[in-house]
């Protein structure tokens, strides 16, 4: 079974460092596609990352010659996923799995995640499958539930329409693998970069001009505080053993209490 996978980044490196190391345990080839979109430098973004992004990436483009970098920089957040499909289905890859630059996969959620990968490889008419995570909000120990497409069969014409969906030329379907199988998607624990968070909501309302605009839908930040239109709930478990050395948990920014490590 061949995996290729892709991160996408800009100017995001306060969880990349850990999100690049948690995929030292992925079987294949990473790619870490960098830079900004077009529709974002309308809005004032530079075409390549900052320095601190820069630092990061280039520790793994050294640490393991499994990283490779693209610099890219598309009209939009689709185009820079198209370019992943497109390498996937130019190595014959059996499927294409797509990172955000703020998620930590730990070993066992990676080991059960490939067994349906393994299960499913020849089940042609599975194309897209979805996987669940714990998003955490203003603290470690608050969170959200999210379930979003990760992995793809790269096979045929498939576009993306969306950040995170394919639309393909055949009938097809997907599966949504077990919510007992979490990632940590740190997306709402962030303290230098707020730019980020306007800038996808800017291109979101932008690019569905259909749609109501997400701030009015009720998603706010102010000063490192992040409001979100869903459910937040308490979070009692461990996090994963690699976050136990990132500056935030050392530093303890949210004063939470109790944090564990698995």
């Amino acid at each position: 079974m061949k995996i290729i996978s892709f991160l996408r980044v800009f100017n995001d490196f306060e969880y990349l460092d850990k999100t690049l190391e948690g995929a030292l345990n992925f079987p294949g080839d990473f790619y870490i596609i960098e830079g900004s979109w077009m529709s974002a430098q309308k809005a004032g973004a530079s075409e390549r990352s900052d320095e601190k992004t820069y630092n990061i990436i280039n520790k793994y483009l050294k640490l393991d010659k499994k990283y490779k970098l693209i610099q890219a920089n598309g009209e939009n957040e689709f185009s820079h996923c198209q370019i992943a499909m497109d390498i996937a289905i130019q190595e014959n890859a059996d499927w294409l799995f797509l990172f955000d630059a703020d998620e930590v996969h730990h070993t066992q959620e990676i080991e059960e995640t490939l067994n349906y990968l393994k299960f499913y490889k020849d089940h042609d008419s599975i194309k897209e499958i979805r996987l669940n995570s714990y998003n955490f909000c203003n603290s470690f120990k608050k969170y959200y539930d999210g379930e979003y497409f990760r992995v793809f069969r790269p096979i045929g014409n498939p576009k993306f329409i969306q950040a995170n969906h394919c639309s393909y030329e055949s009938n097809y379907s997907y599966i949504v693998l077990p919510n007992t199988i979490r990632y940590y998607h740190y997306n709402y624990v962030k303290k230098n970069n707020p730019a980020s968070f306007h800038l996808k909501m800017q291109f979101f309302d932008n690019e569905n001009p259909n749609s109501q605009s997400l701030y009015k839908q009720g998603y706010k930040e102010e000063n490192g505080i992040y409001t979100i239109p869903v459910e937040i709930k308490d979070f009692n478990l461990p996090h994963p053993k690699i976050m136990e050395n990132h500056p935030y948990f050392i530093d303890n920014i949210y004063q939470d209490k109790d944090i564990n490590f698995f």
